[in-house]
């Protein structure tokens, strides 16, 4: 009888390809990752606009707020472009 472990078996990339086939729970899981997504960079790009508009933020304060902002669009970006999809799929 042979003693294989789990690092014989192992393929490099295999976890990649997936399993060939979207299941309820990915498909549910897929939407709400990229609706969420979705939203929060729609949100971000209103809060931007409301930042610019609004004089009292034109500081130190609102450039934080501005710079935290597109560093959570980017972030949200990344999850409606690949991760929902990827994840749906």
């Amino acid at each position: 009888m042979e003693n294989l472990t789990m690092a014989d078996n192992f393929v490099y990339g295999s976890e990649l390809q997936g399993r060939g086939y979207a299941t309820h729970t990915d498909k549910i899981v897929g939407g709400t990752m990229f609706g969420m997504a979705l939203v929060a960079v729609l949100l971000g790009i209103f809060n931007i606009v409301i930042i610019k508009k609004v004089e009292i933020f034109h500081n130190a304060f609102g450039a934080l707020w501005v710079l935290r902002t597109l560093g959570e669009i980017g972030s949200n970006l990344a999850h409606v472009v690949y991760s929902g999809p990827a994840t749906y799929l």
